[in-house]
């Protein structure tokens, strides 16, 4: 599966190379359609932005299990064990992936959208994997095929980006599969930092 990941950053690559056209960046200040021109420059470009995001994002996904397979496993992996700290985590969790999926399918009116859902989504599982036994943790991980979901998000957002680089407007679509991505991606990482380093 790493191999997937390899072949989807350097198609992601290639795609924005073959398509780049940062001509609108310099688009003239006095025909403004919002009031800050920096928003201008960015709400034109932000497709590129959402490609570069997710392209550094899933080196970083792939780096970091790359390299935790190469690591042992702790003998025991400790977790938060003090009851009230354990239903606080959860009860917020359970609040930060309610408000994930809003801002996936929303976040598109303003500057924000799947990235940030997804951060907030994964912020959710790393709570849960801090205060629930790593047995359970684990088997989530293994049930929800996290890995699995991540690549594949990864090759439906070059196939999204594809049609959005070519004047399809797709803004919903594209902000629930980086939703997707990040999120599935942050699982992972907190997956492998618990199960090789451990928690406390």
């Amino acid at each position: 599966m790493k191999w997937v990941g390899v072949i989807s950053i350097v198609s992601l690559c290639f795609l924005v190379l073959a398509k780049a056209d940062f001509s609108k960046a310099f688009s003239a200040f006095e025909d403004l359609l919002v009031e800050n021109p920096v928003t201008q420059i960015y709400l034109f470009n932000r497709l590129y932005d959402t490609v570069f995001e997710v392209l550094v994002f899933s080196l970083a996904v792939l780096g970091v299990s790359m390299h935790s397979s190469l690591l042992p496993s702790p003998p025991t992996i400790r977790v938060i064990t003090d009851v009230s700290m354990r239903i606080f985590a959860r009860f917020i969790a359970f609040f930060l992936m309610v408000s994930s999926l809003y801002l996936a399918l929303e976040g598109y009116r303003s500057p924000g959208g799947g990235f940030s859902a997804g951060v907030a989504g994964g912020t959710a599982f790393a709570l849960v994997g801090m205060v629930e036994e790593f047995d359970e943790f684990e088997r989530k991980f293994t049930r929800w095929k996290a890995p699995i979901a991540e690549k594949l998000s990864a090759v439906l957002f070059l196939a999204v980006a594809a049609f959005s680089f070519f004047g399809v407007p797709l803004i919903t679509p594209l902000n629930v599969v980086v939703y997707a991505k990040v999120a599935f991606g942050s699982w992972m990482i907190v997956y492998c930092f618990i199960k090789h380093r451990g928690l406390l």
